[in-house]
């Protein structure tokens, strides 16, 4: 039963504190946050998805730094992070979703049938048919296009009269025009959908031992540390790291620090775009198929002098629940028998249609490759809940990734 909209969430009446206005710089700062209804009641139960970060004020650039969230499951969360400036900082909170919201999304995402998209496969023959991770749930007659020693399953419609081919050309991806369930009224960007919290104000003092703190090279720092403390903030616009020391806070020297290697690239637009720019600046030769046809298209580029080869190769036919975790056992048995690689997963970024799809599937991912010493999680996502933006091939902060990327790999 579909309860009424007023007991959820209402981002007017949800109450944000501050355990301490003034605080030195290195010092551990918390609060509470507390849900309310559109009645101005206190909610007794967890789930809303919020998300904050603490901004200098009056910063001439998107200085700031991620915020964690601890839901206590009773209407109550705890907000936490470490005050790395001196000055006036700002408390951003924001209601992505309200737990009912959050509940609706759930539901329809943990459905194989979910009908957020669509995929139509293309036989040699020109054929258009219907294409699906598991298709055999709802049509009785598929061919098989699946990979069962990675784990990936891959399904197309079989038509009548006609062997199944042994390729598929092309699978095209076709949005489905509603992207939330039919609910619409939880989904409301000038209600309840992505909307501020009234922000709060702290003060930071300078600390009185300005000595640095002795941090690792990012590169002993395989796996991420047990700790609540942010990977890193922004300051003065440059990216900051807080369980390491970056080697390479720029380009400049990825020559030096890529001599000898071999880098596959492995991914989606995104990684397309880190080929592309390490290409460009490292003026590497590029080869590949006509780029015209598809971004997704593989590439090579090659640096002879320098022995470096970089590889760019998109990822597989869609993956959907529960697709994922049946890929963890390929990755782990390959780099078992090759000891000096490692795997960096670029963690996913703070982007529509719904920032909680894609959270839900990077916490996933953080739990499955927990136990693996060599597999690191590079902290995209902190960076892009700092620097809000709706281009998801933002130049802008590509040099960061790729500066994160360096420093874990030299």
């Amino acid at each position: 039963m579909n309860l009424p909209i007023t007991t959820s969430t209402d981002p007017r009446h949800v109450l944000v504190t501050v355990d301490k206005s003034t605080c030195t710089v290195g010092e551990k700062v918390t609060g509470e946050i507390q849900a309310r209804d559109y009645n101005g009641n206190d909610k007794m139960y967890g789930g809303d998805y919020f998300r904050a970060r603490l901004m200098r004020n009056n910063s001439n650039v998107q200085d700031g730094i991620y915020v964690d969230i601890l839901d206590h499951a009773n209407g109550k969360y705890t907000w936490s992070t470490v005050m790395p400036w001196p000055g006036l900082c700002k408390l951003d909170v924001e209601l992505v979703h309200p737990s009912e919201a959050v509940v609706d999304l759930a539901l329809r995402t943990n459905s194989r049938s979910a009908d957020i998209v669509r995929f139509l496969g293309t036989y040699p023959s020109g054929s258009k048919v219907e294409c699906d991770v598991h298709l055999s749930d709802s049509v009785s007659d598929v061919c098989e296009f699946s990979n069962p020693h990675v784990g990936a399953s891959w399904q197309c419609r079989k038509l009548i009269n006609e062997t199944c081919p042994t390729n598929l050309v092309w699978s095209k991806r076709i949005t489905i025009p509603s992207r939330f369930p039919a609910r619409k009224e939880l989904y409301n960007t000038k209600i309840n959908r992505e909307m501020p919290i009234q922000s709060q104000f702290i003060f930071a003092s300078k600390q009185t031992d300005n000595s640095s703190p002795d941090r690792p090279p990012c590169k002993k720092l395989i796996r991420r540390a047990s700790s609540n403390l942010p990977s890193g903030y922004y300051l003065d616009g440059k990216w900051k790291f807080l369980r390491c020391n970056m080697a390479y806070h720029n380009l400049t020297n990825a020559m030096d620090c890529l001599a000898n290697r071999t880098i596959y690239l492995i991914g989606d637009s995104t990684m397309r775009q880190w080929y592309s720019y390490l290409v460009a600046e490292m003026k590497l030769t590029d080869t590949g198929p006509d780029n015209s046809v598809a971004w997704s298209q593989p590439r090579k580029g090659r640096h002879d002098k320098n022995n470096i080869t970089i590889y760019y190769k998109a990822h597989g036919l869609p993956l959907h629940n529960p697709g994922p975790p049946g890929s963890k056992p390929y990755i782990v048995d390959t780099l078992d028998g090759m000891p000096s690689s490692g795997i960096r997963f670029k963690r996913l970024m703070t982007f529509l249609p719904s920032e909680w799809y894609l959270y839900r599937f990077d916490q996933i991912m953080r739990e499955m490759f927990a136990d693996i010493s060599y597999v690191t999680f590079i902290d995209t996502w902190e960076i892009t809940t700092i620097r809000t933006q709706e281009d998801i091939h933002s130049q802008e902060i590509i040099a960061e990734f790729l500066s994160l990327l360096l420093s874990y790999l030299c």
